[in-house]
């Protein structure tokens, strides 16, 4: 990864004559109006339209949520296929606060299906200036000429007082872009976020495993992202150059510095599914490694006999056991029903699913529950209708010791639903019948059940906070 700011930039006069790379813009709008992003739509319009002039093709695509609202926009977005999965809609414990953002491994699924040599993805409000993709194209080529494959992520420039420049308006074309260029021109760059990037299109299937299950809109979305980017190719950081702008402190949204409990429950949970299950290296370690879990268990899947209603109770994985101190930062699971999985036809919540549990083993098969963290509903998809494997992520912040083991304690009380076996036969839980009085104490986990159950904890050691923040 390399930092390329705007004092060290000098592109060389009289590079080669070539076809000029195709690109494609891809973005997933919000589903309301928003100045901001009705600005950078019509920058965006405009930015092609130079382009063309200079026989740089560019094409615009859109990535919407199925069953969300669409604003309007010119003819020349062209719809990709719908997302489906969302933040709403995957996180366990729900709430309308919470905003309804899209799996980043969905758009660049998406994105991988465009036409085009590069893939420009950007965030909604982010706006280009007229100049945007003669200067990328420059950048691109001269760091081309030197041997590499590169990929670039553009820092922006923040507008502020910029209300006394437009109206607000339902129709890109009626909204004059000048005045915004040259503020953008007045303003430093000093933003130092990530939220326009540039990749080859070819090599977004290798970047897919690199940005986990992270949802775009919030941290470590951009982290991530960066992270697979520099994976595959030569990442270059480009600051201060004024190619994009933002008009900040736009009216409405999802306030993500709030104290609300939505806000931080969605920053934690992301962080969570985002390092948790990248494929690429993090403080964020697992135990074992998460990114293996639900493909494994995927394509090796069968319904577990042995977590069914009548046994309901508490486990516990001996092979999962803590060598040293940290935190148990979350937990991935697979859930899967039967055809008769919705005998409740309800969208009531379940009640509990589970609890997740650390213990502290006395011998083979006696052991004391020392924490449990309790875990309530399930995803809105996997209570109305029948489904099949369904990959969930849970946040959790549970403390361990070094000889600490995990477990959890399994009470769903619901017909249907059945925790997965990730594997036929290596490894086993050792289990003891649920009580309906909950009282930590010691328990004979005296019972012995076969395959491994696809529950993972996602695991933050002390040591590597310390060698971070230390």
């Amino acid at each position: 990864m390399a930092l390329w700011a705007a004092f060290s930039l000098a592109l060389p006069l009289g590079l080669a004559e070539a076809r000029p790379p195709s690109f494609a813009h891809v973005v997933n709008l919000m589903p309301k109006e928003d100045i901001g992003q009705r600005v950078a739509m019509a920058s965006w319009l405009h930015a092609r339209q130079l382009a063309a002039a200079a026989e740089i093709n560019v094409s615009l695509y859109t990535v919407e949520i199925a069953g969300e609202p669409r604003v309007s926009r010119a003819a020349a977005f062209i719809p990709l296929p719908e997302l489906t999965r969302t933040s709403r809609r995957i996180l366990a414990s729900r709430s309308e606060h919470v905003p309804s953002m899209p799996l980043a491994r969905d758009i660049l699924e998406r994105a991988s299906q465009v036409d085009a040599d590069y893939v420009v993805l950007t965030l909604a409000d982010i706006s280009l200036m007229p100049n945007f993709y003669e200067e990328v194209l420059s950048m691109l080529r001269f760091f081309q000429d030197r041997g590499t494959s590169p990929a670039l992520s553009i820092h922006r420039v923040d507008l502020y007082g910029w209300s006394r420049l437009v109206n607000d308006v339902e129709d890109e074309s009626l909204i004059k872009l000048s005045p915004f260029f040259n503020q953008t021109l007045k303003h430093q760059q000093l933003h130092p976020g990530s939220d326009c990037f540039v990749f080859e299109r070819k090599k977004i299937p290798a970047m897919i495993a690199g940005v986990g299950y992270v949802f775009q809109g919030g941290a470590p979305y951009g982290q991530l992202l960066l992270s697979a980017m520099d994976q595959v190719a030569d990442l270059q950081i480009i600051e201060g150059r004024k190619l994009t702008f933002h008009l900040s402190f736009t009216r409405g949204g999802f306030v993500w510095n709030a104290p609300a409990t939505e806000a931080t429950e969605f920053l934690a949970y992301n962080n969570v599914a985002g390092f948790g299950f990248s494929s690429v290296p993090s403080i964020y370690e697992s135990f074992p490694r998460t990114t293996t879990i639900f493909e494994e268990t995927l394509s090796n899947f069968r319904v577990s006999p042995e977590v069914s209603l009548e046994k309901d109770g508490y486990f516990l994985d001996p092979d999962v056991c803590f060598p040293e101190n940290g935190t148990i930062s979350g937990v991935a699971m697979v859930l899967a029903g039967t055809p008769n999985a919705t005998t409740t036809g309800s969208d009531k919540a379940p009640g509990t699913v589970m609890g997740l549990g650390v213990w502290r083993k006395g011998s083979w098969t006696r052991a004391r529950l020392r924490h449990v963290r309790r875990m309530f509903e399930l995803p809105v998809g996997l209570r109305r209708y029948g489904f099949t494997p369904s990959q969930v992520i849970l946040m959790a912040k549970i403390p361990f010791q070094s000889g600490d083991c995990f477990g959890w304690v399994w009470n769903h009380h619901w017909a249907g639903v059945h925790l997965g076996l990730a594997e036929q036969s290596q490894g086993h839980v050792l289990y003891a019948a649920h009580s309906p009085a909950f009282q930590p104490s010691i328990f004979n986990l005296s019972q012995r059940l076969p395959g491994k159950f696809t529950l993972r904890p996602i695991v933050i050691y002390d040591k590597m906070i310390a060698s971070v923040f230390g």
